[in-house]
């Protein structure tokens, strides 16, 4: 029984061995394509593919390549990496008709294995000053051809290969063919596809850190990596005939921006693309003059927005935008300029964008002349003109609140005054208030001071104190009449303040205080008219009812008592003297 057991676990070992050792056998062989400018974003792109395959253990990676060449800095960087690989690296100038110049040179050299396929071609490695550099002394140009020749150099020594026309493709910018690359050392092999590559790499030994490796590639799975979609969208934008469309939209976003306000997308995207050209100037040749006169262009282009100068500033900007796109990009490499049939057809294409579209506000309308002839009022929302033919003026339907100035008025009882009012009024016919009149706010400011000094002048200075509403109802109705063909309706006109000579001021000041004292000394008359009248009626009271004249007495006997002083006094009853005095009536009677 134990038997049958180690015999079953014995034959387990083995398939789980035979399944390893598959699977060791079945490394990868990884495969990327650069097809175009060596660029920052390419040189990332195979140095990531690089570091991955090495993760994987890879049997080597593929290189397809067909570049004119590109910029230094991102050579190096793939140069180093493949030079410091811990895979073989083979470099495959394909398909037909491709080719690798300028640093394609140094990268296909770079590797462990270079190859090419029939129809291609290699060389023409002359190093060029990028980036609008002024500095072109012969010193500076043989310091820059010396270090490149130098650098391939050591490249090829390293590799086995020519060092001789390696120097002379940096250094006279020859070029060959694959046959001819193939038989001066320059190459390794010339296969037609992919496949016969696989093949003719199988059993081949290169160099790598010292020791001798040997490929198995035959059998082996091929895996096919691609740009992802940041890296694809990267580097077409480092193109300069896209770099220079983005800029070109970018610029043109602001500008519509600027003339549409409050629109957002425009805007948005116009510093959107503004991002990503600058993003792509920076693997780019740029002179920075012709950068400045794009710029340049641009403020013209604002400007004519703002300032009324009959297409002049229009027609420089046009000329500043076409000699600043044709210096953007200098280079002689026709693969770093922009193809001049681009920049025309782009700047007419922008140029009839910026002249057909316009977007209008809810409050606003666009009066439309064509060839000179009116067309009528549009909007609001997204309106779409003819352009050179067709011209769009703008026009508020708001409600304006506009200061009349201080006026000098005299009034009708000869007082000169300053008075200013503020005037309401918002335009209602847009044709009207364009065709009918040249300027609507400017005649409506002049209507207005003219009526205020006409109505008011007709008014007295009393009438223009109290009574404004009326004047304000006055000026509004003959100013909305005299504006109405201009299509404006004037709705409230509101005198605001009244500015009186110093001497009136100071007699109106003593006129009021006059007024004070004869209210006072009236107030002061009628009181004491009503006090002797309340008086005269207390006193009739009493004289009809002697018990009111003997509660006042006692009244009075109570406050005597109360007051505080040496005065005595003896009050006597009335009815005690009665009888004497009717005595002494009686006396005085019988004498006579």
């Amino acid at each position: 029984m134990y038997y049958k057991f180690f015999n079953a676990l014995v034959i387990l070992l083995l398939l789980i061995g035979v399944q390893f050792a598959d699977s060791l056998a079945a490394q990868p062989v990884e495969v990327i394509k650069i097809d175009g400018i060596i660029n920052p974003v390419s040189a990332k792109f195979i140095i990531e593919s690089l570091e991955q395959a090495e993760a994987e253990n890879a049997v080597c990676l593929i290189i397809e390549l067909d570049t004119p060449g590109g910029l230094m800095t991102s050579m190096r960087q793939i140069v180093k990496k493949i030079l410091t690989a811990k895979i073989p690296v083979v470099v495959y100038v394909s398909p037909s008709g491709s080719r690798a110049g300028s640093a394609g040179v140094f990268i296909t050299l770079a590797a462990h294995i270079a190859a090419m396929a029939p129809g291609t071609n290699i060389g023409a490695a002359h190093p060029v000053t990028l980036g609008g550099a002024r500095d072109t002394s012969s010193t500076m140009t043989e310091k820059i051809t010396n270090d490149a020749a130098a650098f391939i150099k050591t490249i090829a020594e390293k590799r086995h290969r020519n060092t001789k026309w390696a120097e002379q493709a940096v250094r006279k910018s020859v070029s060959i063919t694959e046959k001819e690359a193939l038989k001066a050392n320059v190459i390794d092999l010339v296969v037609p596809t992919v496949d016969s590559l696989l093949q003719a790499l199988d059993g081949r030994k290169v160099e790598l850190d010292g020791k001798q490796v040997t490929l198995r590639t035959k059998n082996a799975p091929v895996i096919f990596h691609q740009m992802n979609l940041r890296y694809r969208i990267l580097d077409k934008i480092s193109d300069p005939n896209i770099a220079y469309i983005l800029l070109l939209l970018g610029l043109y976003g602001i500008i519509f921006e600027l003339q549409n306000p409050g629109a957002i997308l425009p805007g948005v995207a116009g510093v959107i693309f503004l991002i990503l050209a600058f993003f792509a100037m920076q693997t780019l040749p740029i002179n920075w003059a012709g950068l400045l006169l794009i710029i340049f262009a641009i403020v013209l282009f604002i400007l004519e927005i703002k300032i009324v100068s009959y297409g002049l500033l229009t027609l420089g900007g046009i000329v500043s935008m076409v000699l600043g796109s044709l210096m953007l990009f200098e280079s002689p490499y026709p693969f770093l300029k922009v193809l001049q049939g681009y920049i025309f057809l782009i700047i007419v294409v922008l140029f009839i964008l910026a002249s057909a579209i316009r977007i209008l506000r809810e409050y606003e309308r666009g009066v439309i002349f064509r060839l000179g002839r009116l067309i009528g009022a549009k909007g609001p929302g997204l309106i779409i003109l003819i352009p050179i033919i067709d011209r769009m003026v703008k026009v508020s339907l708001r409600v304006v609140a506009m200061d009349v100035p201080p006026q000098d008025v005299i009034t009708k009882d000869n007082v000169s005054v300053k008075v200013n009012a503020v005037l309401y009024f918002r335009v209602i016919e847009p044709e009207k208030a364009i065709v009918e009149v040249e300027d609507y706010l400017y005649a409506t400011s002049q209507l207005a001071q003219t009526t205020l000094r006409s109505v008011l002048g007709e008014s007295e200075l009393d009438e223009l104190l109290a009574a404004r509403e009326k004047i304000n109802r006055n000026l509004q109705q003959i100013i909305d009449a005299q504006t109405d063909p201009w299509g404006i309706k004037v709705s409230l006109v509101e005198v605001k303040h009244v500015d009186l000579p110093v001497e009136m001021q100071r007699a109106m000041a003593r006129q009021a205080e006059a007024e004070r004292d004869r209210r006072a000394k009236i107030i002061h008359a009628e009181g004491e008219y009503q006090a002797s009248q309340r008086l005269s009626e207390a006193a009739h009271i009493m004289a009809e009812n002697s018990m009111s004249l003997q509660l006042r007495f006692l009244q009075t006997l109570g406050e005597i008592a109360s007051e505080n002083n040496s005065t005595i006094v003896f009050p006597i009853p009335m009815d005690l003297l009665t009888p004497f005095l009717q005595k002494q009536q009686n006396g005085s009677g019988v004498e006579k």
